[in-house]
Parts: C-alpha cells; structure tokens; sequence
C-alpha cells in the first residue's frame, strides 16, 4: 500500500471520528491529539481502535503519543511504520 493510500484512508477515519468538523477536505490538517487537539481521550481510543482495524495493526499503548498521531501527516508516518514491520515481521500483527 503506497503513502497515498494510507493517507487517504487515514483521512477517511479522521471524518468518520470527527463529523462536527465544517471542512471535511481539510481533514488532513486537523490537529488530532494534544492540548489544542480536537479528539478528547474516548474519540483518540475510538481512532486508534479504527487505524488498526482499518490498517491490520496493533498500536501499543508506549506508541500512543502525540508524535505518532497529533496529526494525519503523524498518523501516515506511524501506519507506514507499522505495516513495515508487519511485513518485516508477520507474526507481530
């Protein structure tokens, strides 16, 4: 699955969590977690719980982090990560 995808499909959930939001095109600049984020602690659950479904991945509770998912672009990065070492490693999905 290339970068595009996973963003698009990335994307996709952020809209699904987040239907309040009145530019759905700009999902991918949303601010998802942090102080100045818009997932509370129950939405942020609710997404991670999403990525891995959507993405056949687990998200270890260390890898819940601001830096792996305060924004679409972070989440890409991580989901790449995370289907490398799936990939790399099929036994620790």
């Amino acid at each position: 699955m290339d970068e595009e995808e996973i963003r698009r499909r990335v994307v996709q959930l952020v809209r699904e969590k987040a239907p309040e939001s009145d530019e759905p095109d700009s999902a991918g600049q949303f601010v998802l977690l942090g102080d100045d984020g818009m997932f509370d602690s129950v939405s942020a659950l609710d997404l991670i719980l999403a990525i891995e479904r959507e993405f056949a991945i687990v998200v270890k509770d260390d890898e819940v982090r601001p830096g792996n998912l305060r924004d679409v672009e972070c989440i890409v990065n991580f989901v790449k990560s995370a289907l490398s070492r799936v990939s790399e490693n099929p036994s620790s999905a």
